[in-house]
């Protein structure tokens, strides 16, 4: 499975009425919709915050598994702490989540 390549950006489209938040790769690559809203019951600024932030998340996800990925091997070189195995775990389960190997 390959996801597409980052990185990966936000933006916000918005009508008078309607609109929505992308997360997008280079020019035209969409990766997905986040939240669409606009004149719809129940919104509030909090609950827009919150899918803007989700948004943001998603969007640094790419950077966050090359992130992980390059510190694995120093975790497991260097890790001698009664933690670092459980780091070492940590690093290891979510990029097999991200990757989903």
């Amino acid at each position: 499975m390959s996801y597409t390549p980052g990185p990966w950006r936000v933006l916000h489209f918005a009508s008078e009425n309607k609109g929505f938040i992308a997360v997008v790769a280079g020019e035209k690559d969409h990766v997905c919709d986040v939240f669409p809203f606009g004149a719809r019951a129940g919104s509030s600024e909090r609950e827009m915050e919150q899918h803007k932030a989700n948004a943001c998340l998603i969007a640094a996800a790419p950077d966050l598994l090359a992130a992980l990925e390059a510190v694995r091997p120093i975790v497991a070189r260097d890790g001698d702490g009664p933690d670092d195995q459980a780091v070492f775990n940590l690093l290891c389960e979510a990029i097999a989540k991200a990757t989903q190997s």
